[in-house]
């Protein structure tokens, strides 16, 4: 995922990081807890580039 938000990010003329959306549990598994993904959702948080969905939405 985060080849795909960099190749976003240098397509873009501001450089800055694309809306990242997540679904909240995603922030909150396993996976979530590794640290280099801990660190990338940490970076995303920081840069206001992540929008979580509240649990309950349809995020199909």
């Amino acid at each position: 995922m985060n080849s795909v938000v960099n190749a976003l990010r240098e397509m873009s003329p501001t450089k800055k990081l694309p809306l990242i959306v997540l679904h909240s549990r995603r922030l909150k598994d396993n996976l979530a807890n590794r640290p280099q993904n801990k660190r990338l959702i940490e970076e995303w948080q920081r840069s206001h580039a992540l929008y979580a969905t509240p649990n309950g939405s349809n995020d199909d």
